[in-house]
């Protein structure tokens, strides 16, 4: 077998399980990338900076108190409401799909039905994130999961006393039919080669050497 031209440039960069053997792209990823923002993504790659913030790990600590609270069956009654029919639910499934060159990632928080649903914490517009349920739905049809054509974000307000997580509360809910999602396949081929063309540059290694 033919080896792959990829690995000319990522190689050496083997400690990072996002970057070798295959560079893995994921909406978090792709978010960096439209901002242009290169530190961004050099973070996100070699899981260093922002990806150890206290938003983030706040972020995943309410989804992982989901899993215990009412919360999640009060969402999963309202979409069978919806559908008029009790659906079979998928919890924080992960995704990862090999391609030819990179890895595609994806870890939608409940499959119900026809639904991508997502929880989010923070006060950016529920609006921002119909692209990430768009990107989910392209990695499921991708990997054979195509009945997934409407989207849900929900806003959660997280409940603390005395230090300690008690609830997280419902707060807002945006409902979306999610178009065609046939161009992530340009758009992710196009991130991949903007990457290696960065690492390529050095810019990679510059960043890393700020944590040496």
């Amino acid at each position: 077998m033919d080896r792959p031209w990829y690995l000319d440039l990522t190689e050496s960069y083997k400690q990072y399980r996002r970057l070798y053997p295959k560079i893995r792209i994921a909406y978090t990823l792709y978010t960096a990338y439209v901002r242009k923002n290169w530190e961004a993504i050099a973070a996100y790659l070699t899981e260093t900076g922002v990806y150890q913030s206290e938003a983030m790990q706040l972020g995943i600590q309410v989804h992982d108190f989901m899993e215990q609270q009412e919360v999640m069956p009060k969402i999963i009654r309202t979409v069978n409401r919806w559908s008029d029919k009790n659906e079979p639910v998928y919890k924080e499934i992960k995704i990862e799909l090999d391609q030819d060159n990179y890895m595609l990632v994806a870890k939608p928080d409940l499959l119900i039905g026809e639904f991508i649903v997502e929880y989010k914490t923070g006060t950016t517009k529920l609006e921002y994130y119909k692209r990430q349920l768009e990107f989910y739905k392209y990695v499921l049809a991708k990997s054979g999961m195509t009945d997934y054509n409407m989207g849900l974000i929900t806003r959660l307000e997280p409940v603390f006393k005395r230090g300690e997580l008690r609830k997280a509360v419902i707060t807002e809910k945006k409902v979306y039919q999610l178009p065609d999602v046939s161009k992530w396949d340009d758009v992710c081929y196009e991130l991949f080669n903007y990457i290696l063309t960065k690492i390529d540059e050095g810019a990679l290694d510059r960043y890393i050497s700020k944590f040496n």
